[in-house]
């Protein structure tokens, strides 16, 4: 049983990376609807002030279907990680849990960024992509056929 994820599943992992910043795009499209949220959001960050203190409050009080999508959608790919374990994707969707923290937190940082909604989405999305590229374990990229052995045969043919 491999504990690392082969090339093919690495592009699966940043499949898994991409599920909780899209929740959370879907949920600040419902906040922007009801209330007006993430509208709100940009002004009331860029008027106080760039620091961790406003950035957290004013996302929970203003988006909090955002944050929930969030939470909804690392929690998908958490499951995931535990449903995908035979394929060596436990360790790894670890990595694109990580790697989509990290992301969606300095994205909150390019949001406030006086540029259009789309790019800097693309930006968030690339960013969370590339970071999910680095963190996640490379030692089963080689795509040999002895790579794809179980345990068991890899054992028989070391035997004399």
């Amino acid at each position: 049983m491999r504990s690392e994820p082969r090339g093919a599943d690495r592009w699966l992992l940043c499949g898994l990376a991409a599920i909780p910043m899209t929740c959370a795009v879907f949920g600040a499209l419902v906040d922007e609807r009801a209330r007006l949220g993430f509208s709100q959001w940009r002004s009331a960050c860029r008027a106080s002030g760039l620091t961790l203190e406003s950035l957290v409050r004013f996302t929970l009080q203003l988006l909090p279907g955002a944050v929930l999508g969030a939470l909804l959608g690392g929690l998908a790919v958490l499951g995931a990680g535990i449903l995908l374990r035979h394929r060596g994707c436990a360790a790894g969707a670890l990595g694109a849990h990580a790697a989509c923290a990290i992301g969606m937190a300095l994205g909150l940082l390019l949001c406030v960024l006086p540029l259009p909604v789309p790019l800097l989405l693309a930006g968030e999305a690339l960013l969370t992509l590339a970071l999910t590229l680095l963190i996640t374990p490379t030692a089963y990229i080689d795509m040999r056929s002895s790579d794809r052995k179980s345990p068991y045969h890899r054992l028989a043919d070391q035997r004399p």
